[in-house]
Formats: C-alpha cells, structure tokens, sequence
C-alpha cells in the first residue's frame, strides 16, 4: 500500500474509503458498548476486536468515521450523571485503545497517518457544499432532479465533477425544496423520539441518541458513496 495523505482507497480494498471508515467505526462502537455489558475475559475479547476496528478505520485515511467514533464515544460514557467505577475502567481501556491504534497506525504508514490528521481544512466540501446551496436558490422549487448533481455542479463556478459530500445539500438541490423538508423532518422527528424518555426504558436514551446518530451519518457516508461511484 502506498501511504499518502488523502483518503486511501487501496487500504479499503478499492471500496469508497469514507464509506468503510464510517462501518468501521459502527463496529468499533459495538464492541466497545458490548464490552460494557459483559465479564471478563470476554470483555478485553471485545476491546480487542474494537481496537482492530479501530486501526482499520483509520487506516483508510477518512477522517470522518474517527469523528463520528470518538463522538459516540463521549456521548456513551459522558452521558451519565453518576459515573461508576465500571464507567471510569471502561474510558480508561478506551484510551488505551486509541493510544495503541495511534501508535500502530503511525508505525504502518510511516508517519503519513499523523500528516493525515494534522491537516486543516474540508478537503473542498465547504466550497462545494457551497455551490450545491446555490443550485438549490437557482432551482427552489423542484431542484435539478434525482441523480444530476455531478452535472448540475460541474457547470456552476467549482467546475468538476463532484458529489455533494453532504445529504442534506444534494436532497436540497436535487429534489427542492420538498426534497429538504422531508430530510430535515425525519432527522428532527427521529431525534425527538430518541429524546423522550420511556419508563420502561429508562437509561437508554443516551444509546438510542448515539445509535441515531451514527445512523444519520451513514447517510451522509452513502452520498460520500456516490461521490466515487
């Protein structure tokens, strides 16, 4: 593999690098939320496999799924009032894994992983998140039509051929302003639900909150998908 400083399609096995590394990062959340609900030596089993997920996912260059990880993450552990011992011995082994991916990711790509992270910048999608909002203001009302975005952007000002990088900005464009709306009423009725509280259920809002979240960014994965199609 030739370690560069841009999404790597070739540790992915030439399937789109931002969609793998978001899947790795739903199976390296599993593990770890598994591990919680389990006794040793099953649970270093499960913080095992989570950290070869882990690794995995970073080794894709695609910095997306490390962001949407680290945030469930913090949203699972954090989002508790009292925080028990077990709580405090599961961030702990948390860290470690993210010390030993850190490490071991370092030493496999030379350094270039830590060039990777430490870059600035979207990488575009400002600029083409951007134009795509303009398409939607020049086509408000039906957009431009499901599947015409990479043309509709390579004749606005960015000038190439690009997906939208951003589900919400292709459905705006595409679809209009109906096509935003819907979006944007699932994600906040979705998010509604996950927030009440269900006596029944009492504790897992912060599981279901994680687990919406990794659902919506899935979507986004999918449209990152269509970029490389």
């Amino acid at each position: 593999i030739s370690w560069g400083t841009e999404s790597n399609f070739e540790a992915s096995g030439g399937m789109p690098p931002n969609h793998i590394s978001m899947l790795l990062s739903v199976a390296a959340f599993v593990m770890l939320a598994m591990a919680e609900h389990t006794k040793q030596p099953l649970r270093l089993v499960f913080i095992g496999i989570a950290t070869v997920f882990g690794s995995l996912m970073v080794l894709t260059f695609s910095r997306g799924g490390t962001a949407i990880l680290l945030g469930g993450a913090g949203r699972l552990y954090g989002g508790r009032r009292k925080p028990s011992a077990k709580t405090i011995v599961a961030i702990v082994a948390v860290a470690l894994v993210g010390l030993v991916i850190y490490y071991g990711t370092r030493e496999i790509t030379g350094g270039k992983v830590v060039d990777r992270y430490g870059e600035g910048g979207t990488s575009n999608r400002l600029e083409i998140a951007t134009q795509g909002w303009a398409i939607f203001e020049q086509n408000p009302v039906f957009g431009v039509g499901t599947s015409n975005f990479r043309e509709a952007i390579t004749e606005s000002e960015f000038g190439r051929v690009t997906g939208a990088h951003n589900e919400l900005v292709r459905a705006a464009a595409e679809h209009g302003i109906l096509g935003l709306l819907t979006l944007v009423g699932f994600a906040a009725s979705s998010f509604m639900t996950a927030l009440k509280r269900v006596e029944q259920h009492r504790g897992k809002r912060s599981m279901r909150v994680v687990l919406l979240v990794f659902a919506v960014a899935s979507i986004e994965a999918a449209a990152e998908r269509s970029c490389h199609a």
